[in-house]
């Protein structure tokens, strides 16, 4: 499911996630729940690019 979804956001890069929340640097950053890990990421339209920065456990 992680996977899957990670391989949708290269389809669809202006994904939201269930929240967002900024980072030390003032972006936006998305947290989407999948199964039981929650994947945090971010889109460089600059580049192109999708960035996912954590994929961790949903309840830490």
């Amino acid at each position: 499911m992680v996977m899957r979804f990670v391989t949708s956001l290269g389809k669809n890069p202006f994904a939201t996630g269930d929240f967002s929340e900024p980072d030390d640097a003032g972006r936006t950053i998305q947290v989407k729940v999948v199964g039981r890990f929650a994947i945090t990421f971010w889109a460089d339209h600059a580049v192109s690019e999708v960035k996912v920065t954590h994929i961790k456990p949903a309840d830490k």
